[in-house]
C-alpha cells in the first residue's frame, strides 16, 4: 500500500482558544496502580473514587 497524499502546507497553530476546556478524559492504562502513582502521587490529582483494579476517577 502506498501513500499517494502529496505534501501539505499546514501551518501549526500553537494557541488554544481561551474558551477551551477539558471535560471527561478516559485513559486505558496497563497498570492502574502505576497510573495512580503518577497522576495522584506526582501530579497531585485527587482520587475521587476507586473501583478496585478496574477504574479510578480523579
Amino acid at each position: 500500500m502506498t501513500n499517494n497524499a502529496g505534501p501539505h502546507n499546514i501551518q501549526p497553530n500553537n494557541q488554544i482558544a481561551p474558551t477551551t476546556s477539558i471535560g471527561h478524559v478516559h485513559l486505558k492504562v496497563a497498570s492502574i496502580n502505576r497510573a495512580l502513582d503518577f497522576y495522584h502521587g506526582v501530579l497531585g490529582f485527587e482520587i475521587v473514587i476507586r473501583m478496585g483494579n478496574s477504574a479510578a476517577f480523579l
